[in-house]
């Protein structure tokens, strides 16, 4: 399964995550995350909530 469907699934479930929660399920560096988050971002997929330092990723 690509990654970037692998995280939809993951915030799906767990109706949001930060970005440490989101690189340890992914496996994946934190540039790793930031590279597949990105682009769902810029899709209108994912959103950010919260402050800089509390803020998670949910999906849209």
């Amino acid at each position: 399964m690509p990654r970037q469907e692998q995280l939809l699934k993951l915030l799906g479930k767990s109706g949001g995550m930060t970005p440490s929660e989101l690189w340890a399920a992914l496996k994946v560096s934190k540039q790793g995350a930031m590279d597949l988050l990105r682009p769902l971002v810029k899709a209108g997929l994912v959103k950010r909530v919260g402050t800089l330092k509390t803020g998670r990723y949910v999906l849209k």
